[in-house]
């Protein structure tokens, strides 16, 4: 009994000691912030799943040590920052730049929808492509999700077009926006029907695309053609016509033939006149020619729709009102997002 006594004793001595050590091994932060926040969501050292609501200015009791900051609100991007909390000593942070969003159903930058739902990402594809993230069916058409830390790969399949396949890092609970589209956007298809050939191969329609291709060079090489030919024959023909003009009527002979130069400089000047006539008009033919197969293209541009139409879903906003049903969950209960 008299070494029990001084043993409890002492052990209680250690514990109440360390007790103190971590009391006193704390420090305090005060947050103040200088936007109209009615309240804010505060993540320290990157926990995520612990975040702390805050109604405006507030003080925190932390321990001793460098702390990450993260201040998410509804209308303003993430607000990171870091403070060295000191022993016994109350820190004041003032937050003067929180930059606001631009776009408030927009939450680029933003770990809001996370906070409030889960979701750190939304998928923009065609309204009947299907969604596959590292080989796995995810959904149909556009879909909000809360993806993994990490590398992903993601894929987007439909029967109207190839497969679209795209490399994604997902590296923290900010929210991010990926579009991955299989049929062509109707915009850029006609932009593109500017350049032969280039709008029908955007649509899937190669066939149609190469002919363009191939009659709109064929025809401006053939006009290419016709015009240094007419110029060659035009510069003979006046060579000739000055040859003609400037002959003598008498006749000549000619290895034992009898001849009129007067003669074969009009017989020349005739052949180089009707050869540069049908140069010229075979160069038009083919310069015409190419203006509508040019013209075709256009119109083949901006009305004939590749077999499986359009995409579609670019027009819509995932994020509007926050609000989205996400249908059925692992264990088949139907639920929804509104906020």
């Amino acid at each position: 009994m008299r070494i029990f006594f001084p043993l409890l004793f002492f052990t209680f001595s250690i514990f109440h000691a360390q007790d103190n050590s971590n009391n006193s091994s704390l420090g305090q932060l005060k947050i103040i912030i200088h936007v109209d926040l009615n309240s804010y969501y505060l993540i320290i050292d990157k926990d995520y799943d612990k975040f702390i609501t805050v109604n405006q200015d507030s003080i925190f009791t932390l321990s001793v040590g460098i702390h990450d900051f993260t201040i998410v609100s509804n209308k303003y991007r993430d607000y990171n920052f870091t403070v060295n909390i000191v022993e016994g000593i109350t820190l004041t942070h003032d937050c003067n730049i929180i930059t606001e969003l631009k776009d408030k159903n927009i939450y680029y930058g933003s770990s809001y929808p996370w906070i409030k739902s889960k979701i750190n990402s939304e998928i923009y594809t065609d309204d009947d492509s299907e969604i596959f993230i590292d080989g796995k069916f995810l959904s149909k058409g556009p879909t909000l999700n809360d993806l993994s830390e990490g590398k992903h790969i993601i894929e987007a399949k439909n029967s109207f077009a190839e497969t679209s396949v795209r490399n994604i890092n997902i590296n923290s609970k900010q929210f991010q926006t990926i579009l991955i589209y299989n049929k062509p956007e109707k915009t850029w298809a006609q932009l593109l029907g500017f350049f032969p050939g280039a709008s029908q191969m955007y649509k899937g329609q190669n066939f149609r695309g190469y002919a363009y291709i191939g009659l709109t060079v064929t025809c401006i090489a053939l006009a290419i053609k016709y015009h240094y030919s007419f110029i060659n024959n035009n510069d003979n023909y006046i060579e000739y016509k000055q040859f003609y003009n400037g002959s003598d009527s008498k006749p000549i002979i000619i290895n034992g033939i009898i001849d009129y130069p007067v003669l074969i400089n009009a017989m020349e000047t005739q052949k180089y006149y009707d050869s540069a006539k049908n140069d010229a008009k075979m160069r038009d033919i083919f310069i015409y020619s190419t203006l509508g197969i040019y013209l075709i293209n256009i119109l083949d541009a901006l009305f004939i729709e590749p077999a499986g139409g359009y995409r579609q879903s670019n027009e819509k906003n995932l994020m509007q009102g926050f609000s989205m049903n996400l249908g059925k969950s692992a264990i088949g209960i139907n639920y929804s997002i509104k906020f």
